[in-house]
């Protein structure tokens, strides 16, 4: 799928640096496709029957069989977070192997990687015997350029990061550092925020030999 994307150049107004950027967010696809795995119907009745991912020209569709399962409803999509769950063995190899986070983290991930990529939320539909996710295509990708400056959700990006430094003057938890922000996903923070500030040298983590330690905390690097 990602050799089908568009790709456009972004040359920043900071650096002058040329950068790629696909047409959908790599992330939120990723956790499309997971979230339909991981939740599909796998009984006898859905037997033969696959996920699908469709593209079009102005959108990417994941289908997966088996509605919404148990006391869920598409309201309560990525903020209920206790929920039955369909297949519990499933979610719990992967979040024993650190391919997802935590239960209910799929659907904000999605939302949040759409916005920041500068799309719309995606849509998410309990079909007839099916579930479906629908990622749609901004028209204002069909730009080839544009110039990061004048980009307000870079500014955002940023503010975000001054946020971060700051409230890491002391040692701080990754839980603590999503709650101060407000970003549900931790997965999320670590790799949009965190992951970047530690290859800026801008922050620094308290227990560098074990990146995935539950004891990991995260200090701002004191350039005095």
């Amino acid at each position: 799928m990602l050799k089908n994307m568009s790709v456009k150049t972004i040359i920043s107004g900071k650096t002058g640096k040329r950068e790629d950027k696909t047409e959908y967010p790599v992330k939120a696809i990723r956790e499309g496709v997971l979230n339909a795995l991981i939740h599909r119907d796998y009984s006898i009745h859905s037997e033969g029957v696959y996920v699908q991912i469709r593209m079009y020209k102005d959108r990417i569709e994941i289908q997966n069989p088996g509605g919404l399962f148990g006391r869920i409803s598409i309201d309560l999509l990525g903020k209920k977070k206790n929920y039955d769950a369909r297949n519990p063995n499933i979610i719990r190899i992967l979040e024993d192997m650190e391919i997802v986070e935590n239960r209910g983290s799929g659907i904000p991930t999605m939302i949040d990687e759409m916005h920041h990529h500068g799309l719309k939320a995606p849509v998410f539909d309990d079909i007839r015997g099916g579930f479906l996710v629908t990622f749609c295509r901004d028209s204002e990708q069909d730009s080839p350029q544009v110039n990061q400056q004048d980009n307000p959700q870079v500014n955002q990006q940023d503010e975000m990061k001054m946020k971060i430094l700051e409230f890491c003057a002391v040692h701080r938890t990754r839980k603590e550092i999503a709650e101060f922000v407000g970003i549900k996903d931790i997965r999320y923070l670590k790799e949009a925020y965190l992951s970047k500030l530690l290859e800026q040298d801008l922050i620094r983590m308290t227990i560098p030999d074990k990146p995935t330690s539950r004891n990991q905390k995260y200090v701002a690097v004191n350039r005095n």
